[in-house]
């Protein structure tokens, strides 16, 4: 088993290298308001309203990441979304979740 430390480490590098792998942030601004405030509930370890943020998150790029004909749409931007909503769970101690939003 890792320390907590070792842990965190890990996961700071592997986010930062997902970070730089794609082609920049795919968020709209609208979705990249939300991400922040989700962030910024975490920081003040309000989990109730960052788990709200993450919840709306999660809705809004399943809805809008598909379009009419069932193709994909900003598809990038639903995996940044996951990603985010990833490190927030994982920032709140729910390291299972953290793995199922990363995996998704």
């Amino acid at each position: 088993m890792m320390s907590s430390d070792v842990a965190k480490k890990w996961f700071e590098v592997s986010y930062t290298w997902l970070k730089k792998c794609g082609p920049g942030t795919q968020l709209r601004e609208t979705t990249r308001q939300i991400v922040e405030q989700m962030h910024e509930t975490v920081g003040m370890e309000n989990y109730a309203a960052a788990a709200y943020f993450m919840e709306r998150l999660r809705d809004l790029s399943d809805r809008l990441s598909v379009n009419q004909t069932g193709q994909l749409r900003l598809p990038y931007e639903k995996a940044e979304i996951r990603m985010e909503c990833g490190r927030a769970a994982y920032f709140m101690d729910d390291h299972l979740a953290a793995i199922d939003l990363f995996r998704e």
